[in-house]
C-alpha cells in the first residue's frame, strides 16, 4: 500500500473517531457529567486507544473539545487559561499547523514533563474549560482536516511525522 493510501486510509479512520468523540463528549456536556465521569471516559479511549493515544487519539479527543468550546462561553467571569484559548483560536480558524505546533508544545508544570504528561495537563486544561462552559450554538467547527500520526522521541517532545501540515 503507497503512502498516499495510507494517509487516506488514516483520514477516514480519523474523521469516525471523531464523530465518535463528538457524539460522547455532547453526551457529557448535556448531562453536565463531572471530573469524574470525564476522567473515566477519557482513560477509558486511552486504554482502548493502546499506541495510538500518545500518536494521535489525545490529538483528537483535544480538537474534539476545542470544536465545543468554539461554540460557547464560560459561565463565570474567571478568564480561560491561555494555552486553551490559543487551541481553540486555532481550532476556530482551522489552522490545522498551529494546532498540531500548541499540542507538541502545550505547557506543563514541571518544564521537563514528556509528551504524555503534557497531553494529560492539556486534556485537563481542556475539559475544564468545557465542564465551566456553556454552549451557545451548534456550529462548531470541522473535525480535524488531516491525517496526523505524531512520534515521541527520547526527550518526550512529540513531532509531527505524518502528513504535511505547512
Amino acid at each position: 500500500m503507497n503512502m498516499k493510501n495510507e494517509d487516506a486510509l488514516l483520514l477516514r479512520t480519523q474523521e469516525q473517531v471523531q464523530r465518535s468523540l463528538s457524539q460522547d463528549i455532547e453526551k457529557l456536556l448535556m448531562r453536565r457529567a463531572d471530573e469524574g465521569e470525564w476522567d473515566t471516559w477519557m482513560s477509558s479511549i486511552r486504554v482502548a486507544s493502546k499506541e495510538a493515544w500518545a500518536c494521535c487519539n489525545a490529538f483528537l479527543v483535544a480538537h474534539s473539545i476545542a470544536t465545543f468550546l468554539a461554540c460557547s462561553v464560560p459561565i463565570s467571569t474567571r478568564a480561560r487559561n491561555p494555552w486553551v484559548t490559543a487551541f481553540v483560536d486555532a481550532v476556530t480558524a482551522a489552522d490545522s499547523h498551529a494546532e498540531i505546533v500548541l499540542w507538541t508544545n502545550a505547557p506543563a508544570e514541571d518544564p521537563r514533563a514528556n509528551a504524555r504528561s503534557r497531553a494529560m495537563t492539556a486534556l485537563a486544561a481542556l475539559t475544564r474549560a468545557a465542564r465551566s462552559s456553556r454552549l451557545l450554538a451548534d456550529d462548531r467547527p470541522s473535525p480535524f482536516p488531516r491525517a496526523v500520526w505524531l512520534a515521541t522521541d527520547d526527550l518526550g517532545r512529540q513531532s509531527d511525522v505524518g502528513d504535511d501540515l505547512s
